[in-house]
């Protein structure tokens, strides 16, 4: 599990500062990635907010948006749960949610061209 006390805060004197998570918060149930979240909103200075982006690319369940099929994002889903035991995809809404819950404004959600999805948060 991330420790918060490993969580770098934003260096001093440079431009934009980005967070990114790839494939990480599905191995993880909601109150564990929760946690994950919480933590990286705990090292960005309330200063620092305005310049700080979260990015976080992940297999969604939804098909929203002329993503890719749900069958093979299902059957993944599947794996996560036999894999970590309760890792799991998690739907644009469900996604939405726990931003909200860590303390980020969830501002856009970019497919691509495979299953996964580009999610972009803001500290507020």
């Amino acid at each position: 599990m991330l420790d918060a006390a490993t969580v770098p805060a934003p260096p001093a004197g440079c431009g934009k500062v980005a967070y990114i998570l790839r494939n990480i918060l599905h191995n993880w149930p909601d109150a564990e990635a929760l946690k994950i979240l919480r933590a990286i909103r705990g090292a960005i200075p309330a200063a620092d907010t305005p310049r700080v982006k979260l990015t976080i690319i992940e297999l969604t369940t939804s098909t929203a948006r002329n993503l890719p099929t749900l069958e093979p994002k299902l059957m993944i889903d599947i794996l996560m749960l036999s894999l970590f035991g309760s890792g799991k995809e998690r739907s644009e809404a469900q996604f939405e949610a726990l931003l909200a819950a860590a303390g980020f404004q969830l501002v856009r959600m970019v497919p691509t061209v495979g299953l996964m999805l580009v999610l972009e948060a803001v500290p507020v």
